[in-house]
């Protein structure tokens, strides 16, 4: 059994045959600390840190918020689109659950911004299935099922999504 260190979401792969989309064009909010890899929402136009149980996910961030008040900076940031599938981190309250084997496929999770040995992004919560924000649809083949913050590949629910992000990326997807 290893421990393995937390890591960002990651883009896995997509139904859409195409590579994941990078937009550019909003600003940060006022006073923004989120990291790199952090999710992310609109608001009012300007790229916001998800709070916890996030329902307006846009992305996640390709660059990390620059904590101004003016003069703020265009944030880059993947779209996810509904259907596309990420790779996450595993987190329990309880490390020692933190376990693949205790992950069902196909069962809905919610989602944690969690601090772990100095590393800090969001995870799939086992603990927590109230205000689900992905669906596990595979183990990831490269952790063995004893790892502890071992890794699953998710998919995030609709609900979750930002709508506005959505509708305007499914148009430019058919342009």
């Amino acid at each position: 059994m290893a421990t393995l260190p937390i890591q960002p979401p990651q883009w896995h792969r997509t139904p859409y045959n195409n590579a994941p989309e990078i937009k550019g064009s909003l600003l940060e909010a006022d006073s923004q600390t989120f990291l790199e890899g952090d999710l992310v929402y609109s608001n009012a136009g300007a790229v916001t840190v998800c709070g916890a149980d996030p329902t307006q996910i846009a992305g996640l961030a390709a660059k990390a918020g620059t904590n101004v008040t003016s003069g703020n900076a265009a944030i880059p940031f993947m779209v996810i689109r509904g259907g596309d599938e990420f790779i996450m981190s595993l987190y329990h309250a309880t490390p020692a659950s933190a376990l693949q084997s205790g992950v069902s496929v196909g069962t809905a999770y919610e989602i944690a911004r969690v601090t772990v040995s100095g590393a800090t992004c969001w995870c799939v919560d086992m603990a927590e299935t109230t205000n689900e924000r992905v669906v596990v649809v595979d183990l990831y083949p490269s952790d063995a099922t004893t790892d502890l913050y071992g890794r699953v590949i998710v998919r995030f629910l609709n609900t979750a999504l930002d709508g506005a992000t959505q509708r305007n990326n499914v148009l430019q997807l058919w342009q």
